[in-house]
C-alpha cells in the first residue's frame, strides 16, 4: 500500500459494510447478518415458487424485495452512506408490512392497557428499543453535521486564505460533536497558522504576547483533546506530536519530550506508515542529532521508497556532512520522484554546483527556473554555474534578474559588478 498513491490514505472499512462488521463486531455481526440474508433468501425462493395470479400487491412485494436484495449485495460490495444503509432497512419493514397484509406473515396484538403487567413491560420495551434507536440517529446526525462544518472549514481556508472564518466553521463543527476528533486536528492546523501569522506582526508587545498566549493555549488544549476523544487514532497523535515539535524548535522546556512520546504513539498505532519516522527525524534535525535523524529517515525509506520528502531531507543532511556523492544519489531520486517539484531541481542543482558539476549544475537550476520563473534562489545559483562555464553574460542576466526580484537585496547588484570586473561574483577574486 505505501507504494501505491493511497499510501496516505486511511481506510476504516474493508471490501464492503458487511464483510467489515464481520471481523470489526464478531460473532454477533456473522450472527445478524447471516440471519438476515438467509431471510432474504428464503423469502426470494418463496416468491419465485408463488404460482398464484400475480396481484398488484404481490407484484409490489417483488419490486421491494427485489430492491432488498440490490442494497443488501450492494453492502457487501460497497461502503454506502447513511442514507442506503437505512433505505434497506426501511425496505425491509415495508416488506415485512406486505407480507402481514398478504397473510404470510403471522400478525400478534399486544394490549397497550396500562394496568395489565404485561403491557407495562411490552410498552417500557417499546419506549426502550425507540429511545435507542432515535439516540443513535440523533448521534449520527451530529457527526454528520459536524463533519459537514469541517470540510467547509478546510475549503475555506483553502479558497479564500481566512483563518477567522476556517476558525468559525470549525468552531460549529465543535459545537455540534465536541468529541470530534478530526475537528480539533484542524483546529491544531488553524492554530498553527494563527501562531505563524502573530510572529509575522514584528516586534513583540504585551498585547502580542498575550494573543500568543492565547492561541497557543488553545491549540494545546485541542490537541490533548483529539487524543482523549480517539487514541487510538493515530493522526491525532501526529497532530499533537507536530505542535510540539512547534514549541521544540520555539525553545519551549519539555516539548522535545512530549512531541517524541506522541510520535512513539503515533507508531504503535500505526506501525506500517511513515509519517511518525519522518517526524522523529525532523525533531533530531533541531536539535543537531544527525545520527538519529539518519536512521529514522533510513527506517521511513524502508517502509514507503518513494517517500519524496524523506529523501530530499537525506540529500541535506549528506551534503551538510559533505558527502555529497550520496547527497546527489538522494536529491536525483527527488527530482524523479518529483518532476514538476521546482525546489527538487534546485536541491539537485545546488548539490552538483557544490561538487563543481557545473554544466549539470546549470541543467538542473534552468529547469527550476522554468517550473518557477521568479525562483530567486534558483536563478543566482544558475547565475554562479554560467559564471564558472565562462558565460559571464548569461551570469550578469541572471544575477541582474535577482536584483529585479529582491531590491533591497545587494549581494546580486554586488556579484553583476564583480563579473563585470572580470572578478569571481562571491568573493571578488581573479581566480574562477
Amino acid at each position: 500500500m505505501n507504494a501505491t498513491q493511497f499510501w496516505n490514505t486511511d481506510f476504516f472499512s474493508g471490501i464492503g459494510l458487511i464483510p467489515t462488521s464481520l471481523l470489526s463486531v464478531g460473532i454477533l455481526g456473522l450472527l445478524s447478518w447471516g440471519a438476515l440474508l438467509v431471510a432474504i433468501l428464503s423469502s426470494v425462493v418463496r416468491f419465485v415458487r408463488d404460482r398464484r395470479f400475480r396481484t398488484p400487491l404481490k407484484m409490489a412485494t417483488g419490486v421491494i424485495l427485489a430492491g432488498i436484495l440490490y442494497l443488501f449485495v450492494f453492502n457487501v460490495v460497497y461502503i454506502p452512506g447513511v442514507a442506503l444503509s437505512a433505505l434497506l432497512f426501511a425496505l425491509l419493514g415495508i416488506f415485512v408490512a406486505l407480507n402481514v397484509i398478504e397473510g404470510k406473515v403471522g400478525a400478534r396484538t399486544f394490549s397497550l392497557n396500562w394496568m395489565e403487567l404485561k403491557s407495562k413491560v411490552v410498552m417500557a420495551g417499546v419506549v426502550a428499543f425507540g429511545a435507542v434507536i432515535i439516540f443513535g440517529a440523533i448521534e449520527s446526525l451530529r457527526a454528520l453535521v459536524s463533519d459537514t462544518q469541517v470540510n467547509r472549514a478546510i475549503v475555506t481556508y483553502g479558497t479564500t486564505s481566512d483563518l477567522n472564518a476556517s476558525l468559525r466553521y470549525n468552531g460549529y463543527a465543535l459545537s455540534v460533536l465536541g468529541t470530534n476528533d478530526r475537528a480539533h486536528r484542524t483546529a491544531v492546523e488553524i492554530g498553527l497558522l494563527q501562531l505563524k501569522q502573530l510572529l509575522a506582526e514584528g516586534k513583540i508587545s504585551d498585547s502580542l504576547r498575550a494573543r500568543l498566549q492565547e492561541t497557543l493555549t488553545t491549540t494545546l488544549q485541542h490537541g490533548i483533546s483529539a487524543v482523549s476523544s480517539n487514541s487510538n487514532n493515530y493522526r491525532n497523535w501526529l497532530s499533537l506530536a507536530q505542535l510540539y515539535g512547534e514549541l521544540s524548535a520555539g525553545g519551549i522546556e519539555g516539548a522535545d519530550k512530549n512531541s517524541r512520546e506522541s510520535y512513539e504513539r503515533a507508531r504503535l498505532e500505526s506501525p506500517t506508515s511513515p509519517l511518525p519516522l519522518l517526524g522523529l527525524a525532523q525533531l533530531d534535525l533541531t536539535v543537531g542529532d544527525a545520527k538519529s535523524a539518519r536512521e529514522h529517515l533510513n527506517a521511513a525509506i524502508a517502509m514507503k521508497s518513494d517517500f519524496t520528502v524523506a529523501h530530499l531531507l537525506l540529500s541535506q543532511l549528506n551534503a551538510k556532512s559533505n558527502d555529497l556523492a550520496k547527497a546527489q544519489d538522494e536529491a536525483i531520486i527527488v527530482a524523479q520522484l518529483s518532476p514538476q517539484d521546482p525546489f527538487a531541481w534546485y536541491n539537485l542543482g545546488l548539490v552538483l554546483y557544490t561538487r563543481k558539476s557545473y554544466k549539470d549544475s546549470a541543467s538542473a537550476l534552468e529547469r527550476a527556473v522554468q517550473l518557477q520563473p521568479n525562483y530567486a534562489n534558483a536563478i543566482f545559483v544558475l547565475g554562479l554555474s554560467y559564471y564558472q562555464l565562462e558565460r559571464e553574460d548569461d551570469a550578469i542576466s541572471a544575477f541582474d534578474e535577482v536584483a529585479r526580484l529582491n531590491p533591497s537585496d545587494p549581494m546580486p547588484k554586488k556579484a553583476v559588478a564583480n563579473v563585470k570586473d572580470g572578478q569571481d561574483p562571491l568573493n571578488g577574486q581573479n581566480a574562477r
